[in-house]
């Protein structure tokens, strides 16, 4: 059981309180913590499964099986991982996707949820919003690309971790939480009475931006099992287009490049907690060799550094003169006129109100 109280009175008057009311808790902090790691993962791997949208809308989804990374916490591999896939700079697969057409939105990583985030598996999760030429590109299904996605993964393996790219992942969680909002008390608690079986003390409050640890052998651990080879992940297309694909499915002969060659590899099915109808396909040898074999595409790369990550948080401080609220500056200055700064004047003024505050 993990207990965490929240309140405005002195910490010695809540610690009796919570003495009084669970000292009597029957087995309270004893035995190992829950765990599923002997369970299996979550689903088959290597399968597209296809279902309707509700909304004009086609949004494939890669979702990876990793094993559970709460020990990681300190080091946070896969945030090294969906910190670069996720990129939308230049190099980026987002870039090259919109550069193709395929694409107009991107986001990747791991859930911060129970479902997501536990002992049985990690869910990795790229969702890709796709445009009508990115579900009918290269095999159709909204496959093509998937496969630029597994060109950047395969690009990240062969680059190898960089460490300037996780410093500034670190540099960015530190100034996440050296700037955090106030939270919502009910759901603080309940996030941080959630984290006390696996989370070090001293670490509760800061732990979900917390980066101590490099460990790119961790990093390439996480790659090579988001490998298209590998069975650890699974294909989800939500499109409004379900119709038309399924009929496509049942007009096409089979085997072909998509689906597998085995018996029973298209699967029509009524999905049981939304009763609708979808379909399950096994991908093809053929089609995860493909992705394996070709070229990474060369407008695809690691992003530049960003040089706009701040280091020193200090206020500068006003001018003597002005400091002592003798001759305050009445009007701003230019720092950049219309022609230096793409036709917009850049005016500062010093606010020594704030300063003094």
């Amino acid at each position: 059981m993990g207990l965490v109280l929240l309140g405005g009175h002195e910490l010695s008057e809540m610690e009796e309180w919570v003495r009084q009311l669970f000292d009597k808790v029957q087995g309270s902090g004893v035995g190992p913590a829950v765990n599923f790691q002997d369970q299996g993962l979550p689903f088959e791997g290597r399968v597209l499964y296809l279902a309707p949208a509700v909304k004009e809308h086609h949004e494939v989804t890669a979702t990876f099986q990793l094993p559970c990374l709460r020990n990681q916490y300190t080091s946070k591999p896969d945030h090294y991982i969906s910190h670069l896939v996720g990129h939308e700079g230049p190099g980026s697969l987002l870039s090259a996707l919109k550069a193709r057409g395929w694409a107009v939105e991107l986001c990747a990583g791991v859930d911060d949820d129970g479902y997501n985030a536990n002992t049985a598996a990690y869910l990795f999760t790229v969702s890709i919003v796709l445009t009508e030429a990115g579900l009918l590109a290269g095999p159709g299904f909204g496959l093509a690309p998937v496969g630029l996605l597994f060109q950047y993964l395969r690009l990240l393996t062969s680059i190898g971790p960089q460490e300037w790219v996780w410093s500034e992942v670190k540099a960015i969680a530190d100034m996440k939480f050296r700037f955090l909002e106030e939270e919502d008390s009910c759901d603080l608690v309940t996030r941080l009475a959630s984290s006390m079986g696996w989370v070090e003390p001293q670490h509760l409050l800061v732990a979900d931006h917390l980066h101590e640890h490099w460990q790119p052998d961790k990093v390439m651990e996480l790659l090579s099992l988001m490998h298209p080879a590998n069975s650890c992940y699974r294909i989800d297309l939500l499109t409004k287009s379900f119709l038309q694909l399924k009929q496509a499915l049942e007009q096409q002969p089979q085997p072909n490049n998509v689906i597998s060659n085995n018996s029973n590899s298209v699967r029509v099915f009524i999905e049981p907690w939304f009763d609708m109808e979808a379909v399950a396909i096994d991908l093809s040898d053929e089609l995860t060799s493909s992705w394996l074999d070709c070229e990474i595409s060369s407008d695809l790369a690691l992003p530049p550094a960003n040089p706009y990550i701040p280091e020193d948080f200090m206020l500068k401080e006003a001018d003597s003169t002005a400091a002592n609220g003798h001759a305050h500056q009445a009007d701003p200055t230019t720092v950049a006129d219309a022609q230096a700064a793409n036709g917009s004047n850049v005016l500062h003024k010093q606010d020594h109100q704030q300063l003094q505050d």
